[in-house]
């Protein structure tokens, strides 16, 4: 079970990165774009790699962990509601909080 849910949760991971980019470059235009969608995804990807990754020697504990989680995945969902993407919103929140419940329940 340990397994199907490490998948899940890295899918969750990449697909968070991917929206980001798609979502600055469809919705935003000028420095915004530019931020939202290159200068913010490789962020969050230098800070979780730092923060939550397993072997990471700086990695935070469960209860930052699920603090950082809930920013995060939260913020995406947010985006996608705010942009108009109503169907994606749903499912990827569904995705987020089943995968957070997954990953730190087992």
């Amino acid at each position: 079970m340990k397994n199907i849910s490490n998948i899940f949760r890295f899918t969750l991971e990449v697909s968070s990165i991917l929206l980001l980019v798609i979502s600055g470059f469809k919705h935003y235009t000028g420095l915004l774009k530019l931020v939202v969608a290159l200068i913010l995804p490789i962020a969050i990807i230098v800070l979780w790699s730092i923060l939550m990754a397993p072997k990471s020697a700086y990695r935070v504990n469960e209860i930052f962990r699920l603090i950082i989680e809930l920013i995060l995945f939260g913020s995406i969902a947010f985006l996608l509601y705010y942009n108009g993407e109503k169907e994606l919103f749903k499912i990827y929140s569904v995705w987020a909080i089943v995968s957070t419940f997954l990953d730190h329940m087992l």
